[in-house]
């Protein structure tokens, strides 16, 4: 099994991912033989390139002049994957801590189902400060909710989970055609996992478990209002493309619970305001 990993950075340097240095930490003469992992560090639009603070074999480092989002960085890695005949890609964001037996006991848990092509995504349990937010039951109008913590294995019904994490069969990603350029950062994960849900096919949850900043888990500490914003843009988007008349409906007043909810306890009390002016300029049924 060959896998190609990709670590996308925003702006920061890796000596402050939490991510780069899991890697850097991690024994990779350890990985079971067959199970080979080679990672792509790719810097989205840092002013200055960085340099490894060590060499490493499996690791290298790719830098752009600007940020082209989400789909650029997975579909380079994508592309490498392909051309070096790799299996699996393997999404990483820069602030999620590894475990140090991380790829050993991935190894463990996909090369059971290494050939069945009906199994195309693998995921962690991933959690934020003790909370266990990913991956979730995807219910009517866009609800998510966390699976039974308890779980492991195929899940039967509609998953979503976070990117960070997310293991995927490269040939299904090529079956799609790669990831949509619609989602330049927020919802990529939620159209992914819609594809998944929508031909068919199944993600396998398995037992290891990742700690990740996600933030909106604290929107006073990770977010700012142009960051929110950008979030409510993309959210939806993907509700208008995906979902029903109804369920739009049903999105609409979930936003104005949120807004009284980000009211009562954000610091940040703009962060309501943003979500309610956002309420009467939803756009109409018209598919972007």
């Amino acid at each position: 099994m060959n896998v190609v990993a990709v670590v996308v950075l925003y702006n920061c340097l890796m000596n402050k991912s939490n991510t780069v240095q899991s890697l850097l930490a991690m024994p990779f003469n350890r990985i079971p033989k067959g199970f080979n992992v080679n990672v792509i560090i790719y810097d989205n639009g840092l002013d200055c390139p960085q340099e490894l603070m060590s060499s490493h074999d499996h690791i290298r480092y790719f830098a752009t002049s600007v940020n082209e989002g989400l789909p650029a960085a997975y579909n380079y890695a994508l592309k490498e994957a392909w051309e070096t005949n790799a299996e699996w890609l393997l999404l990483l964001d820069q602030d999620t801590k590894l475990p140090v037996n991380y790829f050993e006991n991935l190894y463990e848990v996909v090369a059971p189902h290494a050939t069945d092509s009906n199994v195309v995504a693998a995921v962690p349990k991933m959690h934020y400060q003790d909370v266990f937010f990913s991956p979730s039951k995807v219910l009517y109008a866009g609800i998510m909710r966390p699976i039974d913590r308890v779980f492991s294995g195929i899940y039967p019904k509609e998953l979503f989970a976070i990117a960070s994490c997310s293991l995927l069969r490269v040939d299904f990603l090529r079956e799609i055609g790669g990831f949509s350029e619609d989602y330049w950062l927020d919802c990529l994960d939620r159209w992914l996992y819609k594809k998944v849900h929508t031909l068919k096919r199944r993600v396998l949850v398995t037992d290891i478990v990742v700690e990740h900043e996600l933030s909106v888990m604290n929107f006073d500490k990770f977010i700012n209002e142009a960051r929110y914003e950008n979030i409510l843009k993309y959210e939806s988007k993907f509700m208008i493309n995906h979902c029903s008349f109804f369920e739009n409906i049903i999105f609409r007043l979930r936003l104005c619970l949120r807004s009284i909810k980000l009211y009562l306890d954000s610091e940040n009390k703009n962060f309501a305001l943003i979500t309610a002016k956002h309420i009467f300029s939803f756009s109409s049924r018209k598919k972007a």
